[in-house]
């Protein structure tokens, strides 16, 4: 089967949207841009790393979102 290279997740929703038989794999969220021309498949979660970046050193408010995220508070939002 062929491949269709896109350079945004957008493009990616776009593109499985045109194809009957495509598929793609974004986040859930990108799948509302098109609701009712593709359809999120429930499977098991895939993850992957989130990484937080910034130009140059955080500021106090980045400092206290990473803060956060490392509490236990922050912790119920990411897995």
């Amino acid at each position: 089967p062929d491949a269709v290279k896109v350079s945004s997740t957008r493009l990616e929703v776009r593109e499985v949207a045109k194809y009957k038989g495509a598929i793609g794999a974004v986040s859930e969220g990108f799948v509302k841009m098109y609701p009712g021309k593709v359809k999120v498949i429930k499977t098991k979660p895939i993850t992957r790393p989130l990484g937080l970046i910034t130009i140059g050193p955080p500021t106090e408010p980045v400092k206290k979102l990473i803060e956060f995220f490392r509490s236990e508070d922050g912790k119920k939002y990411i897995k």
